[in-house]
């Protein structure tokens, strides 16, 4: 039985900022206007990254629509914000063990 030293009561899923370019996602335009200008620029020099298409996008739910929070200047959510999240699961398999990872999709 887990006891609260063992436990951190967390869950965690990440969203990678750069992934590897491969043949499905190079025909998705990346969108660099919300990564550092440094980062844009290491990038241009390693044609292996791009910048990940696949982005979490904060949502809204208001009068049966949902609208971007992006263009509200959105801040981030605060403790206690009731938040629906879509998310991909894959599993990564290696030789000795296994781990699901979850890449959130939607914060609504």
């Amino acid at each position: 039985m887990p006891s609260d030293t063992t436990e951190n009561y967390k869950f965690v899923m990440s969203s990678p900022i750069f992934t590897r370019k491969t043949v499905f996602n190079s025909s998705k335009p990346p969108t660099l206007n919300d990564v550092h200008p440094w980062m844009v620029a290491e990038l241009k020099s390693n044609v292996k990254w791009m910048v990940n298409p696949d982005r979490p996008r904060s949502m809204e739910f208001k009068d049966d629509t949902l609208t971007s929070l992006e263009c509200h200047s959105f801040k981030g959510f605060s403790p206690g914000d009731l938040i629906w999240v879509s998310f991909t699961l894959s599993f990564v398999i290696g030789p000795k063990f296994w781990s699901p990872e979850y890449r959130p999709m939607d914060l609504v």
